[in-house]
């Protein structure tokens, strides 16, 4: 008998996104909007190809719930170990990847179009639902800190990746779970937040490219804001800020 194994990868591709062929850069180079060549064939002859525009950030509005399989710390916790990250976990293993309109760059990096945020209960600090909106908002307006309470989104890469079950860590049997196993396979967000003994948090999940915020927040869509994927939001975007929440719960750290 073969002992188990895991194994992490950066960013997972599954279906038409696979054929991106735009590189994902810190600049924000690629568009907001990914197409990919469709080849065609009638009766065993090729004809043309078709120019075929992938679902992108900009048409999100929600997650499927029943995507989540766990959290870290489970809703509600009180005693959460301050010296742990808080998580989240999706059923595809391709889920935070799926909507990014770009392929790895060659440092084999790949933003998520949406990330876990952080953010302690306190004055500025408001999670809300309005009429005018899809989702349930949050807003970070002072006296709160937006460079304490988000993440720089720069880094976003590194705080997702796919896990994949199996016997062992091959090449071939990461595919063979990836194609066969769904039972295998999930996808977690990580929050970088260092947190403090004795504090009550909020856990968001939240979209990182611009596009994504101003669909959740039901705000039109310009051409403009489709020609670059410009993050949600930058350290040195003013206060208030106010993003779409995907998910949320709460929970408090021990002593």
């Amino acid at each position: 008998m073969s002992n188990a194994s895991l194994s992490f990868l950066p960013w997972v591709r599954q279906g038409a996104a696979a054929a991106i062929t735009v590189a994902d850069t810190p600049t924000g180079t690629p568009t907001a909007v990914a197409t990919v060549a469709a080849a065609l064939a009638l009766n065993g002859t090729t004809v043309p190809g078709v120019s075929v525009k992938l679902r992108g950030p900009a048409d999100v509005i929600g997650i499927d719930h029943n995507q989540i399989v766990r959290t870290d710390p489970r809703p509600d916790t009180s005693d959460f170990e301050t010296n742990c990250f808080p998580s989240i976990e999706f059923d595809r293993p391709d889920f935070p990847w799926l909507f990014t309109p770009a392929k790895a760059n060659p440092a084999n990096q790949l933003r998520p179009w949406l990330c876990l945020v952080v953010v302690r209960k306190q004055a500025g600090v408001t999670l809300a639902s309005t009429g005018d909106s899809p989702m349930s908002t949050l807003t970070i307006a002072l006296p709160a800190s937006q460079a304490v309470e988000l993440p720089n989104l720069k880094d976003s890469w590194a705080w997702a990746h796919a896990q994949i079950a199996g016997n062992n860590n091959s090449t071939a049997a990461i595919d063979d779970s990836l194609k066969s196993h769904p039972e295998r396979t999930l996808s977690r967000l990580v929050s970088p937040r260092i947190l403090t003994a004795q504090t009550d948090y909020i856990a968001c999940v939240v979209p990182t490219f611009d596009v994504g915020r101003k669909a959740g927040l039901g705000l039109p869509i310009t051409a403009q804001d489709l020609a670059t994927l410009a993050p949600a939001w930058l350290p040195t975007t003013p206060l208030p800020l106010t993003l779409p929440v995907y998910y949320h719960w709460d929970f408090r750290t021990n002593e």
